[in-house]
């Protein structure tokens, strides 16, 4: 059974060295179960991050249901496993899926903590909001790049980031498209 302090560790490690500390990740090896778990919660409390500031400050009127955002967002974090997955093994990686499950939940669990920092940076100020908005970004990608390079045992993470680069891009792009087939116009295009 893991202890708090052994959170701490994990997330110590996933910070400092990110490859060592995906690896120690998955060593835990939970069932699969679990993994599914960890990315679920992550979605939810991320939704609610979104949602509890709105609420306390009495700005609910037009505000969506709740379902819609998670349900988004988890299509997104599915869509980033299998992207990881899948473009990693074709480019010589060994990772799994649920091996990748398991990190992008433990990083969107981390993510967590970013946003209560951003959401306390915020009774501060823009001034303050700004730097804690960009750690998190440099931290988030400084991660995911260990985290892949743990999950498929890849040796540069320079490439790792080049390539992640290119396929969020051709992703995007690829969804963007998919979307504007479906009917749904970026915002701002509706009257051109």
């Amino acid at each position: 059974m893991m202890k708090f302090n052994d959170l701490l560790v994990l997330l110590r490690l996933s910070v400092l060295d990110p490859e060592q500390g995906g690896r120690a990740v998955m060593a835990l090896n939970p069932p699969m179960s679990v993994r599914w778990m960890v990315l679920a919660l992550a979605v939810v409390g991320a939704v609610l991050f979104q949602f509890v500031p709105l609420v306390l400050t009495g700005q609910t009127e037009g505000m969506v249901s709740p379902l819609w955002p998670t349900l988004a967002q988890g299509a997104m974090n599915l869509a980033i496993v299998l992207l990881i997955t899948l473009v990693g093994r074709a480019a010589g990686g060994k990772g799994s899926f649920p091996d990748a499950l398991l990190l992008v939940g433990w990083l969107q669990s981390i993510s967590l903590i970013f946003m209560a920092v951003l959401l306390v940076a915020g009774i501060f100020g823009p001034g303050v909001e700004l730097p804690v908005i960009v750690g998190s970004i440099l931290l988030t990608i400084w991660m995911i790049v260990g985290f892949i390079c743990a999950v498929h045992g890849f040796q540069s993470k320079g490439l790792v980031l080049v390539g992640s680069i290119l396929v969020l891009v051709v992703f995007s792009m690829v969804l963007s498209l998919i979307l504007m087939m479906l009917g749904f116009a970026p915002m701002g295009v509706g009257d051109v």
